[in-house]
C-alpha cells in the first residue's frame, strides 16, 4: 500500500527520479528484485531523523508553561523527548532517490563510492509507487526538505522528522520512500521493544515497472556494459533492452 500524509510534500507522479548504485548494490537489486530500505540510524548523516536545537528549545518552552513545571524538569523533559525521537530512528526504514531531470555527474561520483562500475536507474515517482504496490508494506513516498526546520510540540511527528535534513545535503534533492514502526516486541520481559531489522530490509519491487531506463556508469569500460546486458537478460528477460543506455557523460580514461 502506498500512502502520502498531509505533513509531507507530495511528489507529483511525473517527477523524474534517479538512484545511483555501485555494481554490488545494483546486482542485489536485480537478483533479489527488491529495493533495500535502510534504518534511518544507519545513514551516514548522524543528524538524520533528529530534532534541531530550536525545536528542543520549543519543547522546553512548551513544557515550562505547564502547571507545576520548573526550569530544570522542563529542560530534562525536552532533552528526554529529543532522545526518544533519536532512538526511534532504528524503527524506521528509508529508500532514497534523487529528483533530477537529467543524470548528474556529481551524484555518479558520490554514490559509486570511488568505484568505476555502477548503474543508475531512471524512473518516475509513479513508477516507484506502482512497483511497490504488491510489497505487502505500507510505504510513504514524499520529498525531503532541507530547511533545518524549527517545530512546535504539536507539529512533531514521524513524517516531518523523517523527511527533514540539514542544508548541506540539499544537493541530493531527495525523494524518499519510507516504512515506519518496524518493531520487534519482546516476550513480556520488561524490556523495551527492539528494532525488527539489524540494518534494513529488502522490500519486493516490480523492476519492470520501476525502471524507465538503466544508465551505465560513464567511468566503466565497455566490458561492464556487456556484463550489465547479460545480467538484465538473465534476471529481467522481458525488459526492453533498448532502455539500457550509456551515460551521456564522457570522461577521459
Amino acid at each position: 500500500m502506498i500512502k502520502t500524509n498531509s505533513p509531507l510534500l507530495t511528489v507529483e507522479d511525473e517527477t523524474i527520479i534517479w538512484r545511483y548504485m555501485d555494481f554490488v548494490s545494483f546486482y542485489s537489486v536485480i537478483k533479489n528484485k527488491s529495493l533495500f530500505f535502510r534504518r534511518l540510524d544507519k545513514y551516514p548523516d548522524q543528524l538524520e531523523g533528529t530534532l534541531s536545537a530550536e525545536t528542543i528549545e520549543n519543547l522546553y518552552k512548551h513544557h515550562n508553561k505547564l502547571d507545576n513545571s520548573s526550569t530544570d524538569n522542563s529542560r530534562k523533559w525536552a532533552q528526554d523527548f529529543a532522545k526518544s525521537v533519536e532512538l526511534g530512528k532504528a524503527y524506521n526504514l528509508s529508500n532514497s532517490w534523487s529528483i533530477q531531470n537529467e543524470e548528474n555527474y556529481a551524484l555518479w561520483k558520490i554514490y559509486l563510492h570511488g568505484h568505476q562500475e555502477g548503474v543508475a536507474i531512471k524512473s518516475t515517482a509513479k513508477r516507484l509507487k506502482d512497483s511497490l504496490q504488491k510489497s505487502g508494506e505500507t510505504v510513504y513516498i514524499d520529498k525531503v526538505t532541507y530547511d533545518q526546520r524549527s517545530l512546535e510540540y504539536d507539529d512533531i511527528n514521524i513524517f516531518n522528522v523523517a523527511t527533514n535534513k540539514i542544508k548541506p545535503y540539499n544537493f541530493e534533492n531527495e525523494c524518499r520512500a519510507f516504512i515506519i514502526g518496524q518493531i520487534q516486541f519482546n516476550k513480556n520481559d520488561g524490556n523495551p521493544p527492539h528494532p525488527k531489522y539489524s540494518v534494513g530490509a529488502e522490500i519486493a519491487a516490480d523492476l519492470e515497472i520501476l525502471i524507465d531506463k538503466l544508465f551505465v556508469s560513464p567511468f566503466a569500460g565497455h566490458w561492464f556494459t556487456k556484463l550489465v546486458e547479460s545480467l538484465v537478460s538473465e534476471h529481467l528477460p522481458s525488459f526492453d533492452k533498448t532502455q539500457l543506455v550509456s551515460s551521456i557523460i564522457r570522461e577521459a580514461k
